[in-house]
Formats: C-alpha cells, structure tokens, sequence
C-alpha cells in the first residue's frame, strides 16, 4: 500500500522547515523557492506560476498513463501573526504538538501532500491517472492563486479535487460562500462637547454592530448557519467632533441552500430594521480582485466512496460536515466544476496565538491522502 511509505520522521521535518519560512499572503516567495527545490527530484513536471500582487504558485504534476488527473490541493500563505505568542512562531514541537505560524492552517496539509509525493517516488507507484500538487498563494486574501490556476486552463483534465484544509479528520462535503458588505453611515457633526442636534456615526453603527450580531438569519443544508461577524470600523476621525462619517465592515458566510441573491437581501433588510437607527445607511459590497465565492454542496457518489478511503484508515467512518467559512474549494466546485471535498489535519488556534497542529493527525492526513491517489488513480 502507497500509505505505507509514509515517514514519519521526514513528514515531521518537511513540516518543522514549512512552518519556519515566514509567507504570508501576498509575500510568498521563499516558501515557493523552497517547494521548487525539493518537488523537481520527485515530479514529472514543476510549473511555477506568476499571479498578480502574490507570490506565485507552483504546481507539481506525476503523469499517469492518461491526461485524466486528480488534484491535491492546499495553500501554502499565512496570516499576518498576531501578538500573544507563548510559543515560538517559527515552529517547535511539545507534547504531539507542532506549534508555530500556519502550522495547522495549512502547512500540515501542505507537509502531508508533499509526503506523498515522496512517498510516490519512494515505492516506484505508477499511477494510470496523473497527479496533480498545487500549492497556491493568497488563499487568506483574495484566493488568487486558485483562480489564476483554474482560469489558466492547466485544471481542464481533473475530475477530482481534495483540499488538504485542517477540518480535524472530519470530511467536508459542502462549504459556506461569503459576502462582504461596507456601510457607509452619514451623520450630522457638531462639538464634541455638546450632543444637542448631533448625529454621532459611531454610535449608529455601534446599534447596527449590536443587532446584526443578535439577528436571526436561514440556515440551509444540514441546518447549517448563516454568520455575521464585524470586521472593522472607520471613521472620519477629529479631535473634538461627533464623526460626520463612519464605515463599517461586515462579514457575511452563508450555508448551501442560500442563494447569494438571498442572503445579500436578507442582511440588507437586517441593517435597515436595525431599531432606533437615526440615519438610513448605504450598503454595498466591498470590491476585491476576484469574484465572491459561492456555497457548494456534493451529493453525489464520490462522497461514500472517498469516505470508505478514509474510514479504512482511521478504522471508522469521518464525520460529514460543511466548512464554516470559504476555502479553495468553492471555486473548485463551482468555476472548475471539479468535485472537491476537503479533508486535512486537527489542531487549533489557527488565526490565533499558539497555532498548533497535532502531528499524529498530519500522520493519518498523509496516508488518507495517499490512499485516495492509489485508488482513485487506477
């Protein structure tokens, strides 16, 4: 079995380097240097990719016997780190743990995938189908990378995707799609000191913050939620005036089985039904260098069949779930038309202080991951 070529001991090492090359989003050529050195040995073929304002992607292909390929997925950016660290950012291991800056989101994906390459070279596999490793950037911007992989046609031959995303051994079948909205709030200025006939705009969107938050929205597949979180606020800032203007920033992720025509409408009506509002704000989407992403929902057979794969190597069936926020996927899905499912790694803290990634499931991510290619390459 191809699982069985899996090392540990190189996984773990492929891992720890990952983790202490800084990349985040936009600014992800050491990372991509370093992909490029050591997938050229072990591939058929390496392309590096130019994507506008990033760092490019590079993607790694073994050809099969046919063009008929599967992809295997992941990004290889990282947030801006965040302060609070106990742990070293660049990457240390304690008690199972794998602790640093994208350690679980998603460099235990990314680790995983390359050892199966390796383990592809190692064990002399032949693959009917080809196999195709991309690691692509900006995915915790715009998801740049992907699109420019998709639009770029080198995606046309691929009838199945994984995502190697940490989902925590869980197999996503579906995922939310997102919307940004700005707010735009005018108001009526005056001193500081006096609040006779002032509108101040931080207070109106301080109520809109409030009952947005609190507000009932659908649910869809799986009675899976729509969320709202604010993502910032900006005012026309002064030393001693009520704000004339204030924006405020809201992200929106909703489920399968809500339209985007939908839920733009209904958080739209939400903002308007805000109680006690004195202005009428103006709502538009935030503008962004690739389209919105759309929720996805797989029902087809593909589903049992890639959970049988991974129940035969934890020894039980995964648990299905759709992914709470936006990921790769959605454009797979729903530009590419590729089924892609995504399955990855546990852990916790990603976007967060002391990111960390258990090893042990990095472990079983690699040999699900290299199950799916010699069964689904035959």
């Amino acid at each position: 079995m191809l699982a069985d070529h899996i090392n540990e001991d190189r996984l773990k090492e492929t891992l720890l380097k990952l983790v202490s090359i800084r990349s985040i989003y936009t600014k992800e050529d050491l990372i991509v240097d370093y992909l490029n050195r050591k997938l050229r040995p072990i591939c058929d073929n390496v392309t590096l990719q130019p994507v506008p304002d990033c760092g490019g992607n590079i993607i790694g292909i073994i050809r099969g016997e046919t063009d008929e390929a599967l992809l295997l997925n992941t990004h290889m950016d990282t947030v801006e780190p965040f302060s609070g660290w106990t742990k070293n950012i660049n990457g240390e291991e304690e008690d199972g743990r794998i602790y640093g800056l994208g350690a679980l989101d998603t460099k235990g994906g990314l680790a995983a995938l390359m050892e199966v390459f390796y383990a592809i070279k190692d064990s002399g596999f032949k693959p009917r189908k080809t196999v195709i490793f991309s690691a692509v950037c900006d995915e915790e911007g715009f998801s740049r990378g992907t699109y420019t992989l998709i639009e770029s046609g080198m995606l046309k031959n691929v009838r199945l995707g994984i995502v190697a995303e940490p989902t925590r051994l869980r197999l996503m079948r579906g995922g939310h799609g997102r919307l940004v909205f700005d707010i735009d709030i005018r108001g009526r200025p005056s001193h500081g000191a006096i609040t006779r006939g002032a509108i101040n705009t931080i207070i109106e969107a301080s109520k809109i913050v409030l009952y947005l938050t609190k507000a009932s929205f659908p649910t869809g597949k799986d009675k899976a939620k729509t969320n709202v979180a604010p993502l910032s606020i900006r005012s026309s800032e002064s030393i001693l005036t009520h704000p004339e203007r204030c924006i405020l920033r809201f992200d929106v992720h909703y489920p399968p089985g809500v339209s985007k025509i939908s839920a733009k409408k209904r958080f739209v009506k939400a903002v308007l039904d805000t109680p006690n509002l004195k202005v009428k704000p103006n709502i538009d989407l935030m503008k962004r260098p690739t389209p919105y992403m759309e929720p996805y929902y797989i029902e087809n057979e593909i589903v049992e069949k890639i959970k049988g794969i991974i129940a035969s190597i934890l020894g039980h069936p995964p648990d299905l779930g759709i992914s709470a926020s936006v990921n790769d996927a959605n454009y797979l899905n729903n530009r590419a038309k590729i089924p892609t499912l995504v399955f990855g790694p546990s852990g916790m803290n990603e976007h967060a202080p002391d990111e960390y990634v258990e090893f042990d499931s990095v472990v079983t991510s690699a040999k699900v991951y290299a199950t799916i290619v010699e069964e689904m390459t035959k």
